[in-house]
């Protein structure tokens, strides 16, 4: 799969359909029920199965954060 692909589903949003990136159905956006976010982009899936293929392959990427008042907090991203 590659970037092209992933990202096909916000090009299809104007129209108020996206492309499940994995198996590449249109799903309506306004009533799906499948979604995950990654790095400020929603990804809309057609079945849970689809939603669960993609995310298996993203890598957590582990951050902790700490502030100038010594309080911190862990991070996790998920990248491909």
């Amino acid at each position: 799969m590659d970037n092209a692909e992933l990202h096909h589903g916000r090009d299809a949003a104007a129209s108020g359909l996206a492309t499940d990136p994995v198996c590449g159905m249109q799903v309506e956006i306004a009533s799906a029920r499948w979604t995950a976010e990654r790095d400020g982009e929603t990804f809309y899936f057609c079945a849970p199965g689809c939603r669960k293929a993609l995310q298996s392959i993203w890598i957590p990427v582990f951050t902790y954060h700490l502030h100038a008042d010594g309080c911190g907090f862990l991070h996790i991203a998920y990248h491909l």
